[in-house]
């Protein structure tokens, strides 16, 4: 928030970035900066009273500084502040190739500019439409806590941004995921909730940096139980994570079932690694996203209520059966979840007439649990269930997932 034409030289060069970027571009891999066009730091060596006077900021004191940092606020309304920061914007896309930006805080702009007109609504519009015309392809990525809506909308009454983080879905999904059973019953149906507006906006489902670092415990911390219990809960959390339309953001550090809060100043807890229930659940993870990567039913329409189909809702016993949906009808993956603490040896499901494969169970041995690992095919059998002419069962252990395709 300081120098928004330069990297920070503690770091390293410029020079020394555009490697980092462009190597990473080589091995397939995009890279997105966090970028504040919201506010700035009031160090002297920075923009306040840049020339003397209230350059960049506004000239009111108690509304330069009104936000949650105690940093004075951008007046968007004036030309040179505009101008200023599209050009930092494009700076970073242009001169170093950064694939993106996530702009920052965008909840406290529209509030701020909204005392005198829409300066913030302008400004982001203005933004977004220069680097669409300047930088075909970016993304811009709105993190943006407000009730309203249209901010991936390019019309009128849109912002323009190309995804929005679900803060929502972040909050509803956590408390739900914290809870005892008893408490995920009160809680189901805010729950699911989350789906009703999932196809709205171009979601990204953040599970971000604001969950896990400044002491606020890491994910698996945040799940009930013992530790076996923690770990099947968080298998599970990323699963929901997976099938739920929208983008995907895991923090660093999931991944490897981290236990406490990511601190700035140490590596990630790379020693778990040496437990064998630790890499068995990297391995999940890591099954999980080549499923994503390889289904195209799990990200094709993300926007629009076609592509996701909530089949079945069993509430007393917290299991739910979810579909989501390609271009074609053989891309459809279909997700049954069980959020209690109650196995099922045999659960019986509703089904078209046909045959489906289990692509994945989260409660295979080969990730630290106690069904025999079979990526098999089932047919289903001539028996109703859930208003279907045929169903199909399996074996659905307390806090576990399984995820099929049809196929045929």
């Amino acid at each position: 928030c300081t120098g928004y034409f330069a990297p920070n030289s503690r770091l390293g060069s410029p020079h020394d970035l555009m490697f980092l970027i462009d190597r990473c571009h080589q091995l397939g891999i995009g890279v997105i900066l966090d970028w504040v066009p919201g506010h700035f730091c009031r160090d002297p060596h920075g923009l306040a009273w840049y020339d003397g006077r209230p350059c960049y900021e506004y000239e009111a004191y108690r509304r330069s500084v009104k936000n949650d940092w105690g940093s004075n606020n951008f007046a968007l309304g004036r030309k040179r502040v505009q101008t200023f920061l599209i050009s930092s914007a494009l700076f970073w896309l242009q001169y170093y190739h950064a694939d993106g930006l996530r702009v920052d805080a965008v909840e406290n702009m529209m509030r701020i500019s909204g005392m005198r007109g829409n300066a913030g609504f302008r400004f982001l519009r203005k933004l977004n439409q220069v680097v669409a015309e300047k930088v075909p392809g970016a993304m811009m990525i709105a993190e943006d806590a407000r009730p309203a809506r249209q901010v991936t909308d390019g019309g009128t009454d849109g912002l323009g941004f190309t995804y929005r983080w679900n803060m929502g879905w972040c909050h509803d999904v956590l408390r739900f995921f914290r809870g005892s059973d008893s408490e995920r019953h009160l809680g189901f149906e805010q729950f699911l909730f989350t789906l009703e507006y999932a196809h709205d906006e171009n979601f990204v489902l953040s599970l971000s940096h604001d969950e896990a670092a400044y002491g606020r415990g890491s994910l698996l911390d945040k799940m009930p139980g013992d530790s076996g219990t923690r770990l099947k809960n968080l298998k599970l959390l990323l699963a929901w994570q997976i099938c739920h339309p929208g983008k995907k953001l895991l923090f660093m550090g999931a991944e490897l079932a981290q236990q406490d809060s990511w601190r700035f100043d140490r590596q990630l807890d790379w020693a778990r690694m040496r437990y064998q229930k630790f890499r068995q659940f990297n391995e999940y993870v890591r099954q999980l996203n080549l499923i994503y990567r390889l289904e195209p039913g799990l990200w094709q329409l993300d926007r629009g209520r076609r592509g996701t189909s909530l089949e079945f809702v069993d509430r007393d016993n917290l299991v739910l059966l979810i579909g989501r949906h390609g271009w074609i009808d053989s891309d459809s993956v279909w997700g049954i979840f069980n959020f209690s603490g109650r196995s099922f040896p045999i659960y019986r499901v509703g089904w078209g007439r046909g045959r489906c494969r289990l692509l994945l169970c989260s409660e295979w041995r080969m990730f630290g649990g106690p069904v025999t690992d079979e990526s098999r095919t089932v047919d289903c059998q001539p028996l109703p269930c859930h208003g279907q002419p045929y169903s199909l069962e399996f074996t659905l252990p307390a806090y576990s997932v399984c995820i099929f395709k049809p196929v045929g």
